[in-house]
């Protein structure tokens, strides 16, 4: 008996690891799809063809089943420009829409999404800033990310402080070796940190 039962949980356990591992495979190739999709409507503005749709599905592929977006260099080969403009034109159009609904970009105010997707503030998109931005934005905000913001705006205010406090102690430095060079009548000679030219 405890051999029977065994090899059915066994089988039970296969089974269902088969089918998280086919869901996550159907998941990819749609998510991918529609990707392809929303970066051909993107694209043909800007570039007027669609020469590179076919390298685009191969490199979401891949880089879909690298962890969903860690990694972009399989899109190198490809780019586009889009400025705020166009973005703006673009995302009005009902099939941008649909296509952004159908992947799970849920935001309330779809006009901002030009700012949260331009990551390096150049004032354009391109392809791997769009890609690896709508990767990202796919379902509900998780409290993770939310505390992942937090902790990076408080170690950057933490830096911003140490910097104001360097700063501020070069400035006293500066202005006591000032006083010493003054004092000590030694010319045009500057003083700085114990150095003199």
């Amino acid at each position: 008996f405890n051999l029977i039962a065994a090899v059915f949980v066994q089988f039970v356990m296969d089974s269902t690891r088969q089918r998280r591992k086919d869901e996550r495979h159907a998941e990819q190739v749609h998510v991918s799809a529609r990707l392809n999709d929303l970066l051909l409507k993107f694209a043909t503005p800007v570039r007027g063809d669609s020469l590179q749709v076919v390298s685009w599905t191969s490199s979401i592929t891949k880089m879909l089943s690298s962890n969903f977006g860690e990694s972009s260099e399989n899109l190198g080969q490809v780019s586009f420009r889009v400025t705020r403009p166009q973005f703006n034109m673009l995302i009005n159009d009902p099939e941008v829409e649909r296509l952004l609904d159908d992947l799970d970009i849920a935001m309330a105010d779809r006009s901002e999404l030009f700012d949260v997707l331009d990551a390096d503030g150049d004032g354009r998109l391109e392809v791997q800033e769009v890609t690896r931005g709508l990767l990202k934005l796919r379902g509900s905000a998780e409290k993770s990310d939310m505390v992942a913001c937090l902790l990076a705006v408080r170690n950057l205010q933490g830096m911003f402080v140490q910097f104001q406090d360097e700063l501020q102690d070069l400035r006293h430095m500066t202005m006591t070796d000032k006083t010493l060079t003054d004092k000590s009548g030694e010319g045009d000679g500057l003083f700085i940190a114990g150095v003199s030219d």
